[in-house]
């Protein structure tokens, strides 16, 4: 962007020079062309003007000349004179004087009788050109000082009486003129001759030309002018853009290297500093479950905590020239110790866990305590962030607070178990070895069974029965998941087509995000036609981002009829704006606060939060993992609807 700026900038400068020529250029064009036209105009004009002039003149003729055949006027030595080539060259004379464009207007002959009608060298040349030209009828022709036009006289019958033999002509015309005669049809007698002057007419348009030479001038001086304070103004503006465009560049180069939520550095600039220094250590750091702070208290209060987490870390840290602090995911930090010993860094390290972990997190009027879980790598640069993930991902495993990466660590066994129960799974796949269990459901009013939950089970070459804990999450990585979802799907449809028990399925997001599965339902749905006694478990221990995908395959299901249930209620995402949202017919409340409902008052208060927010829009709750009586019994008291777990019945491959 920057670079396109800058070529802006050199072609702005360009233009304020290259735009006036242009419309100076232009202006020249404009002026040839008007040139070019006005001399066509002129041309026009006359041609034009000289055929209307004729046309007036030989009607005149046309009409005396009939006057006196005719013998209105007789034709006599008194009235000769009024004839039209004798009075031609009087009203020509007159005519040339009293117009302002000092047209000459004759009626002219190579053989005048009247010495005044002798054409001259250029009406000699009209003449000549229709005695060459038969068809003819106009001469048109630019000389140096006028423009030469010329219609022909020919003879007709009726000039035959005086222009025939000189015998036959009158009297008084054989007795005065001897030229002009033996004429026959057809002949050319003469021309009518007009001469417009070039002078005279020029001035006339070029009083026009020079007007529009002056507006021309005048509005392209407005365009330049315009046109250079719009370059100005425009240079300006790009002046004004480019300290912008530097200002957002620096915006985005701080934003490439800085964690937006709590200013710290974040990952790219960890890249970065990892490559460029030397003699570092690395220490990541992960808080504990903080997925479970954003699903109940909201994504707003954990990013404050996050910010106040990132400020007691920076403050624990005492960043300087030697440590460098980093934010390089959610909820992962990272720090970069410099020119350190190892046993000075993870005294460090240990100082720092005892500072972050002790601390209590008041954001918002709410109390928040974290635990972390740090990693600490001492290897060569371009391994430090893979062994100081590896050795938090066994750090996690192991449930130790610190662990300092060394070469006896590894993952090949548990990639080689991955490897294992791939296999395994596949061939329990393909020899129908993919099997359901099923858990009763109770009603705590009647004690019966109201529904059950069909669950996965895996039977292995031993005919071991698997449970999903196992397998589930290798099946998710080795895409094979998505099978075992939909063989669970087909056989409990089969199943439970024979029984009028509901029964439930559980899927993850990953399941109603997938439009293979979706469609899969809505085809067995149509195969099967359970839907009114399917219930659609939601499990998914991560927040939602895709919410309209979700709504829509539950408005799709439960226009079918099928209901919908929450699973592991009070952690993941389940918080209570997701349930408003979500719409469910049930919720689980999860195993593990109905676990502690007896020993952890936080246990029961939530619980009764729960089923009171439940109660108040029409959501039925289930209670999972009730193992003995006591547990039933406590539940029942909270107004929980309905029961699962042990005391009543284990998971088991038929129905109660």
């Amino acid at each position: 962007m920057y670079n396109a700026f800058m070529s802006y900038k050199t072609v702005s400068k360009k233009l304020i020079i290259i735009v006036p020529v242009l419309f100076f250029i232009m202006a020249a064009i404009r002026v040839y062309i008007n040139y070019s036209e006005n001399k066509t105009n002129v041309k026009d004009f006359i041609f034009e003007q000289s055929k209307l002039i004729d046309s007036l003149y030989m009607t005149h003729r046309s009409y005396y000349q009939s006057l006196y055949l005719n013998k209105i006027i007789k034709l006599d030595e008194n009235t000769l004179k009024g004839l039209p080539a004798y009075s031609a060259k009087e009203i020509s004379t007159t005519f040339s004087k009293t117009n302002r464009l000092h047209v000459e207007m004759y009626t002219v002959s190579d053989r005048a009788r009247n010495p005044k009608n002798q054409a001259d060298e250029y009406e000699l040349r009209a003449i000549n050109y229709f005695k060459n030209n038969a068809d003819a009828e106009i001469y048109f022709n630019e000389e140096n000082t006028f423009y030469q036009y010329a219609t022909p006289l020919k003879i007709e019958q009726k000039c035959l009486k005086c222009h025939g033999k000189k015998e036959d002509a009158p009297k008084f015309i054989s007795k005065r003129y001897d030229k002009a005669y033996d004429y026959k049809l057809g002949d050319i007698r003469g021309i009518l001759s007009i001469k417009i002057p070039i002078k005279h007419i020029n001035n006339v348009f070029n009083r026009q030309f020079y007007g529009s030479l002056l507006y021309d001038f005048m509005l392209i001086s407005i365009v330049s002018i315009i046109a250079f304070y719009m370059m100005r103004f425009f240079s300006n503006l790009q002046i004004n853009l480019e300290k912008e465009l530097l200002n957002r560049t620096n915006e985005l180069k701080n934003i490439s290297v800085v964690d937006t939520l709590t200013k710290l550095k974040n990952r790219n600039s960890l890249i970065q500093n990892i490559e460029e220094l030397s003699n570092i250590s690395l220490v990541l750091i992960n808080i504990d479950t903080f997925s479970q702070v954003n699903d109940f208290y909201g994504h707003d209060l954990g990013d404050a905590v996050l910010v106040e987490f990132a400020n007691k870390l920076q403050t624990a840290c005492v960043e300087n020239d030697n440590i460098k602090l980093f934010r390089v995911s959610g909820d992962e930090f990272v720090i970069l110790m410099l020119n350190m010993k190892s046993h000075n860094v993870v005294l460090k390290v240990q100082e720092i866990s005892k500072v972050i972990n002790a601390y209590k997190y008041e954001v918002n009027n709410e109390t928040v305590g974290l635990n972390t879980t740090i990693s600490i790598s001492f290897e060569e640069k371009t391994k430090l962030l893979m062994t100081a993930d590896m050795a938090l991902k066994i750090a996690r495993r192991e449930s130790k607070n610190i662990i300092v990466y060394n070469k006896t660590m590894s993952l090949n066994k548990e990639y080689e178990n991955n490897m294992l129960w791939t296999k395994k799974i596949k061939k329990a796949i393909k020899k129908d070895k993919i099997i359901l269990y099923f858990q009763p459901i109770i009603d705590n009013n009647t004690k019966e069974v109201n529904k059950y939950e069909s669950l996965i089970r895996l039977i292995d070459e031993d005919d071991k029965v698997i449970s999903p804990y196992f397998f589930l999450d290798i099946a998710k990585k080795s895409k094979l998941y998505k099978q075992l979802t939909k063989i669970v799907i087909q056989k409990s449809f089969e199943i439970f087509r024979e029984s009028d028990a509901e029964f439930s399925i559980n899927l993850s997001i990953d399941d109603i995000l997938d439009k293979e599965i979706y469609h899969y339902i809505l085809e067995m749905l149509g195969i099967y036609r359970v839907s009114n006694r399917v219930i659609f478990e939601i499990v998914e221990s991560e927040s939602i981002e895709n919410f309209e995908e979700i709504q829509k395959f539950i408005s799709s299901v439960k226009a079918l009829g099928c209901r919908i249930a929450i699973d592991d209620f009070g952690t993941g995402y389940s918080n209570f704006e997701y349930l408003m949202r979500l719409e469910p017919d049930f919720i689980k409340i999860d195993g593990s606060i109905i676990k502690n409902i007896l020993l952890d008052k936080n246990s029961e208060i939530i619980t009764s939060v729960i089923v009171d927010f439940a109660k108040k829009i029409n959501i039925k709750v289930i209670a999972e993992f009730v193992e003995d009586e006591a547990v039933f019994n406590k539940v029942k008291e909270l107004g929980i609807d309905y029961t699962q777990g042990y005391y009543f019945s284990e998971p088991k491959p038929d129905l109660m």
